[in-house]
């Protein structure tokens, strides 16, 4: 051994290799410092490290093989001990390792006493500024963690014709985690969204601000399904959790339970009681309760007939059904509030349905949130309202329905600030629903917010460019700032029902026999609302035919009545003591808001 050592350091592969550490040490420091200026992706520093390591046992190869002599480099075995300068080699090896040693430490003393308290506070700034805008965009790492999309399951059965029973099945799960307080669940309709897209599922997971998304398949054939389901990570797209169920369809309750579990679990979700589990009834009843979802959400009078046939059928089969009841009584509602049916039927429907539904299960979020409509909508009970919502927001903190009925009611007491709160609060949790970003864009402007209600319709129309909906509201903004011909504009690229703000564009811009017709077109149509010809007087500054109209929505018992005393336009009736006569007999004034808690 002493030998060999001996050997090595006469050779100077001793030496070679302390040379060589102390420029490897060097390159890698420099190399740290030119990856951020120069953008250097991570593995840069990787790769040298390895490149270094490589060539060390190359230089250690070398010097103990090859020789340097005064004729050139040759074999160590060719050349005459006594003739060897390996001592001569030696010393200036010294030197160099000497200069190099120098170098290092000026570097090292350079870097800890200049360098590095500047540094530190960089980074330490760098840091902060970080951890600030990623806690601006998702909040904190706990709450951006437990987050989550449902993504419509796709049909893979064999005839391409169970897609009711594969969305229907991503919705009930939904639905179901909604029940969960601790965890952060979007709206179907931004999930929705997606179906039938090809989109990266991090670009899904950036759009709607969530940290997971829940996709899968369904494979019915006669009673056999089955049911793939995975947790994706959106920072990457790579998966959490995934499990496939071979079951009859008598187990997919159980199935969409262990889903739901599997969802907790993975996440670390923190449960104040026990996990929420999907109501049981007959398989086919079941079947036909998710048939009934497709016409329903057509929104027109086949549609809601059709589903509420569906939905009476399933029931048939298991009248105990209280889902099917809730789902029913949504049904009815949507009949009244689209004025497919007559209200006082349409409104007393519904909460009979709900009724039963709470009969067989008192937690029932939607049937609760039903009772809350009609109450609003229809008997114009606001405490009573406000009480079935926040009951349904308890049982179901996730859902956006009982979420966006109490923004809306607050709304109409006026309560802007605390109306604006919920509206956002419903867009986070459902971020492409146009109606709840039109709402919260109205209310930014109502607010004096233009800009920002303009960037938000913006981006409504990057989500659907031919929404109706979207346009209007636009057009109303342009009214609000005076800015009629923008107005008009708007409302000449829909159709009906926008006679309104057709009418007050056309009036506010002194072509008054168009505006006149507009009026007459509108007094024409089918479903013509007593509020709306009243919204067109306002515009017109006629304040008595105004109030004459109001009246006449009072008795018919229009609905959108109780949106008055929210809407900017109405300003110029504040000051007429029939007003404050219409808001009581309403229930909508101050001394209503306090008993509501408002």
């Amino acid at each position: 051994m002493a030998s060999v050592w001996g050997e090595l350091k006469r050779r100077n592969v001793v030496r070679v290799a302390i040379a060589y550490a102390v420029v490897s040490w060097l390159i890698l420091q420099i190399t740290d410092v030119l990856k951020p200026l120069l953008n250097l992706p991570e593995w840069v520093g990787g790769l040298v490290f390895l490149l270094l390591v490589i060539g060390f046992l190359l230089a250690l190869i070398l010097s103990w093989a090859y020789e340097l002599t005064p004729e050139g480099i040759k074999l160590e075995k060719d050349v005459v001990r006594d003739e060897s300068i390996t001592h001569v080699t030696g010393r200036k090896l010294d030197f160099v390792i000497i200069g190099l040693l120098v170098v290092t430490l000026g570097y090292f003393a350079y870097d800890k006493f200049v360098l590095d308290p500047s540094r530190d506070a960089e980074l330490v700034q760098a840091t902060m500024e970080a951890v600030t805008e990623k806690e601006a965009e998702f909040g904190n790492n706990e709450t951006a963690d437990k987050s989550i999309a449902v993504l419509p399951f796709a049909d893979m059965s064999p005839e391409g014709d169970q897609e009711y029973f594969s969305d229907g099945i991503s919705e009930e799960i939904l639905n179901l985690l909604t029940r969960i307080p601790d965890l952060k669940v979007i709206g179907r309709t931004s999930s929705f969204s997606f179906k039938g897209k090809n989109v990266d599922l991090r670009i899904i997971g950036q759009e709607l601000g969530v940290a997971t998304l829940l996709e899968g398949s369904v494979r019915k054939s006669g009673n056999e399904i089955r049911i793939t389901a995975q947790l994706i990570d959106t920072s990457d797209a790579s998966h959490i959790w995934s499990e496939t169920y071979d079951k009859t369809l008598s187990d997919i309750f159980a199935v969409q339970d262990e889903i739901a579990a599997a969802v907790v679990e993975s996440l670390r979700v923190t449960l104040l009681g026990d996990l929420p589990k999907t109501q049981q009834t007959d398989p086919e009843a079941y079947s036909l309760f998710l048939k009934s979802k497709v016409p329903a959400k057509r929104f027109t009078k086949d549609g809601f007939e059709e589903a509420s046939r569906l939905l009476i059928q399933a029931l048939a089969i298991d009248p105990e059904y209280a889902q099917g009841w809730s789902a029913l009584a949504v049904n009815q509602v949507n009949q009244a509030l689209w004025k497919k049916v007559d209200l006082e039927e349409g409104y007393t429907r519904a909460q009979a349905s709900a009724r039963r539904a709470l009969s067989l299960d008192p937690n029932d979020a939607r049937a609760l949130a039903m009772l809350g409509v009609v109450e609003m909508y229809w008997n114009w009970d606001f405490v009573a309202a406000g009480e079935w919502f926040r009951r349904a927001r308890e049982v179901a903190p996730g859902d956006a329905v009982p979420l966006t009925a109490l923004a809306y009611l607050t709304a109409d007491f006026g309560r802007a600030d605390a109306a604006f709160e919920l509206l956002q609060e419903a867009v986070d949790r459902d971020p492409l629903n146009l109606v709840a970003l039109g709402n919260l864009a109205s209310a930014n402007a109502k607010a004096g917010r233009f800009d920002i209600a303009r960037s938000q319709l913006e981006a409504g129309k990057q989500i659907d460019p031919e929404s109706a909906y979207i346009t209007g509201r636009a057009g109303w903004i342009e009214m609000m700032q005076g800015n009629f011909e923008e107005a008009l504009r708007h409302a000449d690229q829909v159709e009906s029902p926008y006679n309104v703000l057709r009418a007050c564009a056309l009036h506010s811009l002194g072509r008054f026999a168009e505006a006149q017709a507009e009026l007459d077109g509108y007094q024409q149509r089918d479903t013509v609302h007593a509020v709306g010809v009243a919204d067109i007087y306002v515009c017109w500054g006629e304040v008595d035919r105004a109030f004459e109209w109001l009246e006449r929505a009072y008795e018919e018992h229009d609905p959108n009545l109780i949106t008055s005393r929210n809407d900017s336009n109405y300003q110029i009736l504040h000051d007429d003591p029939r007003w404050e006569a219409l808001l009581q007999k309403l229930g909508l004034s101050d001394e209503h808001a306090e008993k509501i808690g408002l």
